[in-house]
């Protein structure tokens, strides 16, 4: 990871294809990582740290004062947004912290594309690659689906309020994308209610990019070194005992430096990545939370608006929750099948000390890779029944509350 990040790194048409998507999205934030720290990036980044942190003061001070004031939607939509920006917030900060890491893995990533010759293992390679940029899709279609769908549902208010109608003992309100409308002052100037609303907005899109930004490159990242490990296991795997002992030797050595090459790969991801899902994991589990009070408010009132709002919410978050775990489970799973491979080549025909040599790497082999939230607790598939079991505990409680 101390190499020269002055280097000039060589794309090549499978590079872009692999790559190219998150690059792009990330670059409209300013954290990809291969690009230089300058003026231009520093105020990108500054300017968008700004209108998260405004966005999310704003929302803070309104809910304090003002408190639910509407609908409880919209009390549960701030909070989420909140929580949301919290997130969005970390998910650029932490990457440009561990910069020099991430400059590591991509650059690692580039290498591979521009090295790989047979066809078979560019095969292997492109169908992560795909599986990659579907992941990339359905979220970018997903989240910008939702924002999108929230803003022009609810459009700006486009009329003047008379002081009679101020006065008056009806309810008039201006529109918000998100949060309470009673938030807005009725006697603020036009000028300031769509500055307002166009904040809102941006703010919406920007946090749309970045958790999209920042969750599909973590995924392909995974995936690219998902894939690999499926083409060291198929080296390991059809390594030939008959071969020449000189040349067996030297393939068994590419393997064992690749092999360590792929932990130290895994490690600087795991890095990067360990705070992120910590964070996620703790924000997807408190919108839940407030989530399930509203499915249970909509269930007692038998509002179909709340369930079905609170739902889709719901099982947003814990399909998020959910990719996480499965990466985990998948680079764990992966790692662990090495010495599968190993045993499963013909060993039992090579030389003693070529065997001792497969021996060791299985030794080797034995370091179980996991990736965890914050080092709390590993992100697999086990985990992710926890965290279900937990919430629809939870949920029993609540529901027993509301009875009572």
């Amino acid at each position: 990871m101390d190499d020269n990040k002055h280097e000039i790194i060589k794309w090549n048409s499978d590079a872009r294809y692999a790559l190219g998507p998150y690059k792009l999205l990330t670059q409209s934030i300013g954290i990809w990582p291969l690009d230089h720290f300058g003026i231009i990036v520093f105020l990108q980044v500054f300017v968008i740290l700004l209108i998260q942190c405004l966005v999310t003061i704003i929302f803070i001070h309104e809910l304090i004062t003002k408190g639910n004031c509407d609908l409880i939607t919209d009390v549960v939509d701030a909070l989420s947004l909140v929580a949301v920006n919290i997130m969005a917030t970390f998910k650029m900060i932490v990457p440009l912290i561990n910069k020099k890491r991430m400059h590591f893995i991509i650059k690692s990533i580039i290498k591979d594309w521009t090295t790989v010759c047979d066809k078979k293992s560019k095969k292997i390679m492109l169908k992560y690659a795909f599986a990659g940029r579907i992941f990339l899709y359905l979220l970018m279609i997903g989240s910008n689906s939702l924002v999108i769908g929230t803003i022009l549902g609810n459009p700006p208010t486009t009329y003047k309020f008379s002081s009679d109608q101020i006065s008056d003992n009806a309810t008039v309100l201006r529109n918000i994308p998100f949060g309470a409308n009673c938030w807005v002052s009725t006697s603020m100037s036009m000028s300031i209610y769509f500055g307002y609303y166009g904040l809102i907005v941006v703010h919406c899109l920007i946090s749309s990019i970045i958790n999209v930004g920042s969750d599909s490159c973590m995924c392909g990242i995974a995936l690219h070194v998902c894939g690999q490990l499926n083409l060291l296991y198929t080296d390991m795997e059809s390594l030939d005992g008959k071969k020449n002992f000189f040349s067996l030797r030297k393939q068994i050595n590419q393997l064992s430096q690749r092999y360590a090459y792929l932990i130290k790969l895994a490690n600087a991801y795991q890095g990067t990545l360990s705070l992120i899902v910590l964070l996620q994991v703790a924000t997807n589990m408190f919108v839940i939370s407030i989530s399930g009070v509203l499915l249970l408010w909509g269930l007692e009132t038998g509002n179909n608006d709340f369930i079905i709002s609170a739902l889709v919410r719901i099982l947003l978050l814990f399909c998020e929750l959910f990719v996480y775990s499965f990466i985990g489970e998948s680079l764990s799973t992966q790692f662990g099948s090495l010495k599968l491979a190993i045993y499963n080549c013909s060993w039992y025909e090579m030389s003693p000390l070529l065997a001792k040599d497969l021996l060791f790497i299985m030794m080797k082999a034995n370091y179980a890779f996991h990736l965890t939230a914050g080092k709390i607790c590993y992100m697999n598939l086990s985990s992710f029944t926890n965290f279900a079991k937990m919430m629809f505990s939870y949920f029993s409680f609540l529901r027993l509350i509301f009875r009572e």
